[in-house]
């Protein structure tokens, strides 16, 4: 018997997909044999390659995490050196939700492996920021500032159109007392927000002074006789464009004991302006303890112009007997402001407040 080998030779293991035909070899092959080989074929299967993305989260508004997968280096043969690109759709504007996020495996052996990759998924939540709300203050018959307030946090997204608006349940009618200044976001992209919402506190005021009283300006004048008729006048300057009320006061307190009507004029620039308005009140008995003689209301404000000269008339009280004792100072007599006090006298006895 005859002895030959037959070797089949077989592509590398590195070597790409495909097959290659075996050949057979001996001593004696080529002179005493005829070979008739039927060629088999090795197929060279893909290589499986799983790839897994991981998941992430950001708020939104913030620029996107570094995006990563699993590593898969286990499952790469004969050291191919293969890499993934993963992306996703999102973008630092993109609303609240889920968005995928893909990868996509490279190399130049790529094509050697089965490659599947599950996707990962990229949550997008609310944007958490702070919201305090300003205090803020006015008198009461006025309209409501403008509120402001300050954002914290996160802060607001440029560019996404949101912002705070913030508003009070007060209006020019409401009575003095402190009022809720509340905030809220408005705009589309409100709703990616967690907003943490502080309130303000709007104080309205009563009418109270807001003007500063300068007792030097105060004059007298038509005093000279005992019982000669006279007027008290008092210059200021507003602070607002709207009066609506004026309150006499006292330095030190005196006292009478008939109510007696008493009236004051508004008058423009000097003693001798153009009388604005004339209001008269009544005063009741006066006790020794009280500084406030008599608060004139207006029916209707008085329109001035702010830091305008204006001046106080307290015109002579007629057909009463008045008596003060302030400050030493003593006044009265008949119809009028008398004789004894100077016109400094009274000026420091006597004093006006303006209300708005």
């Amino acid at each position: 018997m005859r002895s030959f080998s037959a070797r089949p030779s077989f592509p590398e293991k590195s070597q790409p997909l495909g097959s290659r035909l075996p050949s057979i070899t001996g001593p004696r092959i080529d002179h005493n044999y005829t070979v008739t080989l039927t060629n088999g074929a090795l197929t060279i299967n893909p290589a499986p390659l799983h790839v897994t993305i991981d998941d992430a989260s950001r708020q939104y508004g913030e620029a996107n995490p570094a995006l990563t997968a699993q590593p898969f280096a286990a499952q790469v043969r004969n050291g191919d050196v293969l890499t993934v690109d993963i992306n996703t759709s999102a973008t630092a504007l993109s609303p609240v939700g889920s968005y995928a996020i893909t990868g996509t495996v490279n190399g130049t052996r790529v094509g050697n492996y089965a490659v599947t990759v599950t996707p990962g998924s990229l949550s997008v939540t609310t944007r958490g920021i702070t919201i305090a709300a300003g205090n803020a203050n006015r008198f009461v018959g006025e309209n409501n500032p403008v509120f402001t307030g300050t954002i914290g946090g996160g802060g607001l997204v440029s560019g996404d159109g949101v912002g705070v608006s913030y508003t009070s349940p007060a209006n020019a009618d409401s009575p003095a007392g402190p009022y809720a200044i509340n905030a809220a976001l408005t705009g589309a992209n409100s709703t990616n927000y967690s907003p943490t919402i502080t309130p303000g506190t709007l104080t309205v005021n009563p009418l109270g002074p807001v003007l500063d009283v300068d007792n030097d300006n105060a004059t007298v004048t038509n005093s000279a006789g005992c019982g000669g008729a006279g007027s008290l006048f008092h210059s200021f300057k507003p602070l607002t464009s709207s009066l609506k009320a004026v309150e006499l006061r006292l330095r030190a307190g005196g006292s009478f004991t008939s109510p007696v009507t008493t009236t004051i004029n508004i008058r423009e620039g000097s003693p001798t302006g153009t009388v604005l308005g004339t209001y008269s009140t009544t005063l009741s008995p006066l006790t020794v303890s009280q500084s406030v003689l008599a608060n004139f209301t207006f029916g209707t404000p008085l329109s001035v112009n702010a830091n305008g000269t204006y001046v106080i008339e307290w015109v002579t009280v007629s057909d009463a007997i008045l008596s003060w004792a302030l400050g030493g100072d003593t006044y009265g007599g008949g119809t009028g402001f008398g004789c004894s006090p100077t016109a400094a006298d009274m000026g420091a006895d006597f004093s006006f407040r303006t209300y708005r």
